[in-house]
């Protein structure tokens, strides 16, 4: 018998009448009663060498999806919300600290609030929304700090008389924003601090689109 896999278990009700030959990462397990009659030859599997090369190919696919799914993203959000999201551009740019302010309370005070509701059952959906809300947050915050790093630089490289936000500050932004998480310390930094600028503005926009609504 010939056997080649990652693991080979014998029942005890097994019995092999010939020689048992396999191949596995590990040796055979044996229940009692299980037997073989012939000879017994094990040749350990040898766990799998990935090169150099085939990193660098895995690890740029990753990067290559993680980029194009990243801009289709701020595309979809940028073009097709064009007129709110240009508002919180412009919002977060012109008063950056505040935003960042906001954003941080918002990063801070959801979550809490959202968890302390859990404690009663009549609190649960709203704990719930909460958290729901606090994800819906931070996908869309990801995806307007990327455009907003686009917006200011596209402004400061080519000096328009007003920020933009068109495919091709997008484009910049997307690229900017994945750029700086190769950039040790002050990269990460700087991330998190666009995120907050975005967190901050799309909750100012929230509030102003209720207040319209009313």
């Amino acid at each position: 018998m010939q056997f080649t896999g990652t693991k080979l278990t014998l029942g005890k009700d097994a019995v092999i009448d010939g020689n048992l030959d396999y191949s596995a990462r590990s040796e055979a397990t044996m229940e009692a009663g299980a037997v073989v009659k012939g000879k017994t030859t094990f040749e350990p599997q040898k766990a799998p060498v990935y090169s150099a090369k085939s990193i660098f190919a895995i690890m740029s696919l990753f990067l290559l999806g993680k980029f194009l799914s990243s801009l289709l993203f701020a595309l979809v959000l940028g073009l097709i919300f064009s007129r709110y999201v240009l508002t919180a551009v412009k919002g977060a740019l012109e008063q950056p600290l505040l935003e960042m302010g906001r954003g941080l309370i918002m990063l801070i005070v959801l979550p809490v609030a959202s968890v302390i509701a859990f404690v009663t059952v009549v609190g649960i959906p709203f704990g719930v929304l909460g958290l729901v809300s606090l994800v819906a947050l931070v996908i869309f915050g990801s995806g307007l700090a990327a455009i907003i790093a686009g917006s200011l630089a596209h402004k400061w490289m080519f000096k328009p008389a007003e920020y933009e936000v068109t495919w091709k500050t997008i484009l910049l932004g997307v690229v900017i924003y994945m750029v700086l998480g190769f950039i040790p310390f002050v990269g990460p930094l700087a991330k998190f601090l666009l995120f907050l600028l975005a967190l901050g503005s799309i909750t100012k926009l929230k509030w102003t689109i209720i207040k319209e609504w009313r």
